[in-house]
């Protein structure tokens, strides 16, 4: 039996024996766990990217969606813009037109309360010679309406409530004004009376708006004038200009 050995065996060595089948096992299980966990470094890389694109996709939405609302709000802007022009000037048509309406009225300041009794149409066309008697007009100046302006009892040393007067005739009105500048202190049994164009609310407050800085034309030595219905004249070294608001003066 010895002479049959072969060279391996008598030099100790042997034939190596094929791996078993738990270690084939193990082998693939190492591998498949390898691959395994690539897999799953590649999925959470690939996810990651997902989000990553999904965000950019989501940025990209949002961009579109504000480049959306700037054009849609640009355009409100715009039509916002219209509309107050529209209103600016459908209020100055109104203030117009209330301004017309009040084209025959006189405002007069200063007129003691009780002194027109009951008839005050008829006490101030007979007033109204007597206190202007350059007006002429054959000592006629029909006053179709007037009345005290709305206000409860006044108090002792109160300042009388304005008059305010409809005249029949325009011409009529403005020669009141016209005679009453020419006059400069007119008088009624020793009170001091004023004489002033009525206008509707907005005129008034342009109007108040102008007087309040008179004094400050006065300070810089320009030379103005109000003109009918609230518009400033000034005069500057030798340029006349026309103001109808007081937003460079205040």
């Amino acid at each position: 039996m010895a002479d049959n050995a072969t060279p391996n065996e008598e030099s100790g060595l042997g034939t190596p024996s094929p791996p078993s089948n738990l270690e084939l096992k193990k082998v693939i299980l190492e591998g498949s766990k390898a691959i395994t966990e690539k897999i799953d470094v590649v999925a959470i890389t690939v996810a990651l990217l997902h989000q990553d694109m999904g965000k950019m996709s989501r940025v990209e939405d949002l961009g579109t969606i504000t480049d959306d609302m700037n054009e849609v709000l640009g355009t409100h802007t715009m039509e916002l813009a219209d509309q107050e022009r529209q209103l600016q000037a459908h209020e100055a048509k109104l203030a117009d037109l209330e301004d017309r309406s009040r084209r025959n009225n006189v405002r007069i300041l200063g007129l003691p309360e009780g002194t027109e009794a009951t008839l005050v149409e008829q006490f101030l066309e007979s007033c109204l010679v007597e206190i202007l008697p350059r007006l002429g007009n054959d000592g006629k100046l029909p006053v179709d309406r007037a009345h005290r302006t709305l206000g409860g009892r006044l108090k002792p040393g109160s300042p009388p409530r304005l008059l305010i007067m409809w005249m029949l005739w325009y011409k009529d009105k403005m020669n009141i004004q016209k005679e009453a500048r020419k006059t400069r202190t007119v008088e009624y049994n020793g009170n001091r009376i004023s004489f002033y164009p009525d206008y509707g609310v907005a005129t008034q407050r342009r109007r108040r708006s102008i007087m309040a800085v008179k004094h400050k034309l006065r300070d810089k030595g320009l030379d103005y004038a109000l003109l009918p219905p609230a518009r400033l004249r000034i005069d500057v070294q030798g340029t006349r200009r026309f103001l109808k608001t007081m937003d460079n003066w205040c």
